[in-house]
C-alpha cells in the first residue's frame, strides 16, 4: 500500500506540472497481468517459472490488491488534478478493458495495427461492434496506429500501395486519434529503437509515397473535425447477394453539422460485392436504448430526386438516384480498394436526370459543369457545324447564321461572321504546301477554330471545334496546341520572327521549347534509356497549326513568304535528329 500510494503521489506531482501523462507498458500493472507475471496461483508455473515460489491463492491475491491500480489512478487524478489527460500503452489486447473498465482517457490501439495487418477483419469489426453496443464514445479514446518502435515498420507490414493507403485512410477517418510512426510517411524500412541516437541505414524519403500522402491522406487529416466525433458515427455490414455478411469490408458514415461522409475499404485480396443499408446497433444514450439507422438517415438524405457527392481519391463527383441510398447502396470493391465519399447534396430537376443518364454511373470533375455543358450543347453543335463546313469546303453563311441565332437564345456573345472565316480560309489557300505537314482539310478546320476562338466563348468554341474534327474523322487540335501555335505571332501581325533571319528565329523558338512542359506534352516527349525522344507526327501537327495561325496574321505577300520559309525550317528540323529531343532543341 505504501509503494502504491507513493507511485500515485508521483503521478499526481507530474500531473500538476504537465497536462498530458503517458504511461509506458501500463498493462503490466493491470491485476490480471500482475497475477500472471508475478503471483501465479499455487501449483502453476505462471509466465515466469521462478515466480512460482511466490504463488498466492485467489483470496490472498484479492486481499492484497482489492482494486485495480489504474482505476484508482484515474479517479484520484480526476478528483485532484481534473484537467490532466492520461494516455496509456495497454497492449496484449487490453485496450478495451483500459477504457471501458479502468476509465483511461486514451489508449494505444494495437489491435488496429495487428488486425488490419493480419486481415482478421471480422474480428476487428466485432471489436468495434462491442464498443458501439457498450458506449460509442469509447471509440474516441483509441489512438490508432500502423507501427511503433516495438513492431515492424508500416512499410514492412502494409507495403506501399492499396492496402497501406486503405488502412491509412481508415486511420485518418475513424473516430479516435490517428498516429503516424517515425518515418512512416517517408517510407523508411529501418526498425528503430527508442535508444537509437541516429539511423543506422542510409535511407531517403520516397518522394512518390510522400506525394501520395499529400494527395490522399493529408487532406483528410485537415478535415478531422468531420470524422472525429461519434454522435452520428454508424458502422454497416456489407451484405453479399447470397445473404451473408462480408466481414472484410469496413463501411461507416459520419455526419457533423450536415457535413456527411461515407468511407469504404475492402481489406482483402479479392473483390467484394454487396449492399449496405442498416447500421449495426449502437447504444443511444439520449434515447436510453439500442438503436440502428439507415444509410440515408446517417448521411442526412431526405427529399430530392438525386444525390450528388464527391469521391475523395479521384476527385470526381458522382450523381445517384436518392433511392440508391434509401433502399440501400450497392457496392463493388476491388482488392484493397478504398473510397471516401464527401460533400453530399441533394438536387432535383430534369437536367440532373439527363446528366445521370449520360454519365452511366461514372464520375465527372463537376456535375454542375455537366449541367452547364447541357446548356451550351446547342451552341457547341452550331460551332461544330461551322468548323465542319470549313473542313469540307462547304458554304459558311448558313452555319454561321445558325450559330449567331443559337448564341442569342443562350445569351452568348458571338462576334464572328462568315466574312471573317472566308478571309482566313482565303489567306490559308494562298500559302503553298510545306512537306510533310498535315493536309489542307485539317488546316482549314484549324483556321476556322482559331477564328471562332477569337469571337466565341472558349468553353463553346473549343469543345464544338473538337466535335467537328471527330465528325469528319480528323484528329482535333487541343486548345493548348492552338495557344502554343499562336505564340510566335502574337502582337506581330506582319511577321513570324523577331530576329533578322528565319533560321535564327526557328533556332530560338526550338530552344525555348526544351523545358516548356506544355510543348513537351504536345509533341509526346518521353524518356527511354536515359534519352528523351519526341513524336514526329505530333511535332508536325504543332508546326502545321503554326502555319495556320501564322497565315491569319500574315496579310501581305512578303509576310506570307517569310512565314513559309520559317515553317519550312521548322518542318525540316527533325531531319538528322533521330527524333531525339536534345538534338531538336539544342
Amino acid at each position: 500500500a505504501e509503494v502504491r500510494e507513493g507511485v500515485i503521489q508521483t503521478i499526481l506531482h507530474v500531473a500538476r506540472k504537465f497536462p498530458i501523462i503517458r504511461f509506458d507498458a501500463a498493462m503490466t500493472l493491470a491485476k490480471r497481468h500482475i497475477r500472471r507475471l508475478w503471483f501465479p496461483a499455487p501449483g502453476e508455473g505462471g509466465a515466469i517459472p521462478s515466480r512460482s515460489l511466490h504463488g498466492l491463492t485467489e483470496a490472498e491475491f484479492e486481499a492484497a490488491i482489492p482494486e485495480e491500480f489504474w482505476r484508482e489512478v484515474v479517479d484520484r487524478v480526476a478528483a485532484e488534478v481534473p484537467d490532466t489527460l492520461l494516455l496509456a500503452e495497454a497492449f496484449w489486447m487490453m485496450e478495451g478493458y483500459f477504457v471501458r473498465t479502468l476509465g483511461m482517457h486514451r489508449v494505444y490501439n494495437s489491435a488496429f495495427m495487428h488486425m488490419m495487418s493480419q486481415e482478421t477483419n471480422a474480428e476487428y469489426r466485432e471489436l468495434m461492434r462491442n464498443v458501439l453496443e457498450f458506449d460509442p464514445e469509447i471509440l474516441k479514446r483509441f489512438v490508432n496506429f500502423m507501427n511503433n518502435p516495438d513492431e515492424e515498420t508500416a512499410i514492412a507490414q502494409f507495403g506501399k500501395d492499396g492496402k497501406y493507403f486503405g488502412v491509412a485512410t481508415v486511420m485518418a477517418t475513424m473516430p479516435g486519434l490517428p498516429m503516424f510512426g517515425h518515418g512512416q510517411v517517408e517510407g523508411y524500412s529501418e526498425k528503430y529503437g527508442m535508444e537509437f541516437r541516429r539511423p543506422r541505414w542510409d535511407e531517403h524519403p520516397d518522394g512518390w509515397l510522400v506525394d501520395r500522402h499529400r494527395r490522399e491522406i493529408f487532406p483528410l487529416l485537415h478535415r478531422r473535425w468531420q470524422f472525429a466525433e461519434v454522435a452520428n458515427f454508424l458502422l454497416y455490414d456489407l451484405v453479399a447477394p447470397e445473404g451473408h455478411v462480408n466481414g472484410d469490408v469496413y463501411a461507416y458514415s459520419n455526419n457533423v453539422d450536415g457535413a456527411a461522409s461515407l468511407v469504404l475499404f475492402n481489406n482483402r485480396w479479392g473483390d467484394a460485392v454487396g449492399r449496405i443499408h442498416w447500421s449495426l446497433e449502437y447504444r443511444d444514450k439520449g434515447a436510453g436504448k439500442m438503436n440502428s439507422r439507415t444509410l440515408a438517415d446517417g448521411l442526412g438524405i431526405g427529399e430530392g430526386e438525386w444525390v450528388v457527392f464527391r469521391e475523395h481519391v479521384s476527385g470526381l463527383e458522382h450523381i445517384r438516384p436518392t433511392s440508391d441510398f434509401t433502399d440501400g447502396l450497392d457496392l463493388r470493391l476491388g482488392a484493397f480498394e478504398y473510397r471516401v465519399y464527401l460533400d453530399f447534396r441533394q438536387v432535383s430537376g430534369p437536367q440532373y436526370a439527363e446528366v445521370a443518364r449520360r454519365l452511366e454511373g461514372n464520375g465527372t470533375p463537376s456535375v454542375d459543369g455537366e449541367i452547364e455543358a447541357l446548356r451550351l450543347e446547342p451552341a457547341r453543335n452550331a460551332v461544330a457545324d461551322v468548323v465542319a463546313a470549313a473542313i469540307e469546303g462547304d458554304d459558311l453563311d448558313g452555319p454561321v447564321q445558325a450559330l449567331v441565332s443559337v448564341g442569342s437564345e443562350l445569351g452568348l456573345e458571338i462576334e464572328v461572321s462568315a466574312a471573317d472565316l472566308e478571309k482566313a480560309l482565303t489567306n490559308l489557300v494562298e500559302i503553298p504546301d510545306v512537306e510533310p505537314l498535315l493536309p489542307e482539310a485539317w488546316r482549314r478546320g484549324v483556321a476556322a477554330a482559331a477564328v471562332l476562338l477569337g469571337g466565341v466563348e472558349p468553353a463553346v468554341a473549343e469543345v464544338g471545334a473538337g466535335w467537328a474534327f471527330e465528325r469528319v474523322s480528323e484528329q482535333p487540335p487541343s486548345p493548348a496546341l492552338l495557344q502554343v501555335a499562336m505564340r510566335p505571332f502574337d502582337e506581330r501581325p506582319e511577321g513570324a520572327s523577331r530576329l533578322p533571319t528565319v533560321g535564327q528565329s526557328a533556332k530560338l523558338l526550338l530552344g525555348s521549347w526544351s523545358e516548356d512542359w506544355v510543348v513537351r506534352s504536345l509533341v509526346g516527349v518521353n524518356e527511354h534509356d536515359g534519352v528523351e525522344w519526341f513524336d514526329r507526327d505530333a511535332y508536325h501537327q504543332l508546326v502545321t497549326a503554326m502555319l495556320v495561325t501564322g497565315s491569319l496574321r500574315s496579310t501581305s505577300k512578303r509576310a506570307r513568304d517569310r512565314l513559309v520559309r520559317f515553317i519550312t525550317v521548322l518542318a525540316g528540323a527533325p531531319d538528322d535528329t533521330d527524333y531525339r529531343w536534345d538534338r531538336l532543341t539544342g
